[in-house]
């Protein structure tokens, strides 16, 4: 993807990007992997941040148990 996320692969085999966008490969003969979005590597964004800016168009799944990452947050107070 240009700009975004890289293809990543599936059991040592690179997801095939065409299959990916369209869901749909028309070389019989592709040597890359066809799976559905639901059984694809977790998108690295998402996981890492938590949000994803391709939101539903992304090529990767957005499961909802990282929806909402824990936030690392500290707050100072200071007396007078």
């Amino acid at each position: 993807r240009n700009g975004g996320l890289p293809v990543l692969s599936m059991d040592g085999t690179r997801l095939c990007h065409i299959f990916m966008r369209s869901n749909d490969c028309p070389s019989p003969q592709c040597q890359f992997s066809h799976c559905e979005k639901a059984k694809r590597p977790v998108c690295p964004n998402f996981a890492a941040l938590g949000h994803c800016k391709f939101a539903d168009t992304c090529w990767y799944p957005h499961p909802i148990s990282n929806a909402n990452p824990k936030v690392n947050m500290c707050i100072q107070v200071y007396h007078e």
